[in-house]
């Protein structure tokens, strides 16, 4: 059952014993009947690779070569840009009033 990918849980349970005990006592045929499979779907997905099957590309890029889809959102809120820009502005004319007040500041110490 094991290479069939049954959890060890449902195993037990068949075979009436706790899950430790049937590891204890079964241990190396789970692992065994585990990799069989696992050997075998691998050959498959392979052959698949192979034979140019385009999603079995992908799969094996991702889980093999560690490859990863990613998403980048970028959100858009209405008279966000505009406000940003107005604020922006703003700051300029500050700056601009601050210096011409010391500026002037500077001639009537003089």
């Amino acid at each position: 059952m094991s290479q069939y990918g049954v959890p060890q849980e449902d195993i037990a349970a068949v075979i009436e014993v706790s899950v430790e005990t049937m590891v204890k006592l079964y241990g190396a045929e789970l692992r065994k009947g585990k990799a069989m499979t696992n050997a075998k779907v691998g050959e498959r997905l392979f052959k698949k690779c192979e034979d140019g099957d385009t999603t079995a590309l992908i799969f094996w890029a991702k889980t093999q070569m560690k490859w990863k889809e990613t998403q980048r959102v970028e959100t858009y809120t209405p008279g966000v840009a505009e406000f940003e820009q107005k604020a922006l502005d703003a700051r300029d004319r500050l700056l601009e009033l601050r210096a011409e007040r010391a500026g002037q500041a500077s001639r009537k110490k003089r």
